[in-house]
């Protein structure tokens, strides 16, 4: 635990340090500070095909409900793009990146939600193969503390500023 906290205070640093060095004139950042999270739960009965893997598809479905709640950001080569006919003006628009190319629209994907939506869940949960039915769906928050603080069955505010986390 110790050695996550250092890497995320080390990956922190570094941010700052590529911020102050990239910036406009005129321009400073008073500081960087990681977002903090809503712990999010789900309350679901499942129902499933008599031969579903289990733990197959509910690894398949924390998976699928923990990238609604904060989508990854994958990086693409210069060759997959150019294979998919982007425009080279629209690759090289942007900061230069260490890890290859983002998409715009995957960045737009990762703002910070206001809401979260029940039948958004329940759409993706519906699409994992081996699963029949869900009922008795129900979103809760939890606290800093770990306590319960809401629940809402049809769709859940996420804090401003924050960031909604699979609790």
């Amino acid at each position: 635990y110790l050695a996550k906290i250092q890497e995320a205070d080390a990956t922190l640093k570094e941010a700052a340090s590529l911020l102050q060095e990239h910036r406009n004139l005129c321009e400073d950042f008073c500081n960087v500070k990681a977002i903090e999270t809503d712990d999010i739960g789900i309350c679901a009965d499942l129902e499933v095909e008599p031969d579903a893997d289990i733990e197959a598809v509910l690894g398949e479905i924390y998976y699928l409900i923990d990238q609604y709640f904060s989508p990854d950001i994958r990086f693409y080569s210069l060759q997959q793009l150019l294979n998919e006919q982007w425009p080279v003006d629209e690759i090289f628009d942007g900061p230069k990146l260490q890890n290859g190319f983002i998409r715009n629209e995957q960045l737009d994907k990762t703002n910070l939600k206001k809401m979260l939506y029940a039948s958004d869940v329940i759409n993706l949960v519906m699409d994992v193969k081996g699963v029949k039915a869900i009922r008795n769906f129900v979103f809760t928050k939890y606290d800093d503390d770990g306590f319960l603080v809401k629940s809402e069955s049809w769709e859940m505010d996420v804090t401003e500023g924050r960031q909604p986390r699979l609790y």
